[in-house]
């Protein structure tokens, strides 16, 4: 089942959310109960719960006489189809547990914490770990680098903070290029929006006031390696 709601308070508190089968309404039992947070921020909630019941069933929202007032709308409760879904085909955790550093194979398009895209393979150092997300391919390919050309060096820091930035604002380089390099920036579609050159040891960018709020692939060539990041421009 899947049980949307929206709730706003005036004052922080938490209120119990759930549902309850008409044939436990004269006893404590619920088929599903969760201890809800609210504040003064509209949240919009969606929960999914498992039933065997097959009577009829009411959803029950309840908060102590000691805790604040809340405004409660949309509320939609309703039998739904669901597909399990593996959440290491989303999220991989990769661990290095040898005293070298240790080069893992990717299957398609990863990018890190920090934002860095990476594809065909990962270099670990010793006694290391980097949780990795899946990316559409297109987040890799569309650039026009081939899978794998990622380059040699440190590509699992961040490249350039802070990220998100303001256009018109400026960026700065977690460590300056040591050669002549160029960035060039694109859109989610592939698309090149941005391209800069600058000497050796420069350690800012000015960002293009022109440039649209959204997130942005960026790739920087120093001519010693290919380092990727992410960037949201607001």
């Amino acid at each position: 089942y899947r049980l949307r709601f929206s709730v706003q308070s005036n004052i922080h508190g938490i209120m119990r959310a759930g549902a309850k089968g008409a044939t436990q309404f004269a006893g404590p039992e619920v088929i599903y109960e969760r201890n809800i947070p609210f504040d003064t921020q509209r949240r919009d909630m969606e929960i999914y719960f498992q039933s065997g019941l097959t009577d009829q069933a009411v959803t029950q929202f309840t908060n102590s006489v000691s805790e604040p007032q809340y405004w409660l709308d949309n509320v939609d409760l309703r039998r739904v189809e669901v597909e399990p879904l593996d959440p290491l085909e989303k999220q991989q955790l990769f661990i290095n547990d040898q005293p070298t550093e240790q080069t893992m194979d990717l299957t398609g398009c990863w990018s890190d914490v920090f934002g860095n895209f990476h594809s065909g393979s990962i270099v670990l150092p010793a006694f290391s770990s980097i949780v990795m997300v899946r990316e559409s391919d297109g987040s890799c390919i569309n650039t026009g680098l081939e899978p794998g050309q990622e380059g040699t060096g440190s590509n699992t820091m961040r490249l350039v903070h802070p990220n998100p930035v303001l256009a018109g604002g400026s960026l700065d380089f977690n460590t300056p290029p040591s050669f002549h390099w160029t960035l060039k920036a694109f859109d989610l579609d592939g698309k090149l929006v941005w391209s800069e050159e600058q000497g050796a040891g420069n350690g800012s960018i000015p960002v293009p006031a022109r440039l649209e709020k959204g997130t942005y692939l960026l790739l920087l060539n120093d001519g010693d390696q290919i380092l990727r990041q992410k960037l949201m421009v607001l």
